[in-house]
């Protein structure tokens, strides 16, 4: 192999939350020895945002599907997460809408 892909390290561990990390996630686990591959999965619109397979927010579907087929790991922040944003720092006005401009 030559060029930038040959000096490429291959992670040991990988964590994402949206189709968008399959990829890196499926690169990671695609290594010898042991590997880490988890996805957050955003399911509690009440203290955060909660986006699936049919949101307009973000999207994951095809990651959780990899995830439940290859026995990564799959944290739910609804049932799994006790707290989210610490009582002393609240999420920003923004996170509960659209970013600032």
């Amino acid at each position: 192999m030559e060029g930038p892909a040959a000096r490429l390290w291959r992670p040991i561990f990988a964590f994402g939350n949206s189709d968008g990390d399959k990829e890196m996630l499926e690169w990671t686990g695609a290594g010898d020895g042991l590997r880490f591959m988890g996805l957050v999965h955003h399911t509690d619109a009440n203290r955060e945002w909660a986006y699936d397979r049919k949101s307009d927010v973000g999207r994951l579907d095809k990651a959780l599907d990899e995830a439940n087929a290859k026995g990564w790991i799959v944290v739910d922040m609804k049932s799994d997460w006790n707290v989210i944003f610490p009582p002393d720092n609240p999420p920003r006005p923004w996170m509960k809408g659209d970013p600032p401009k």
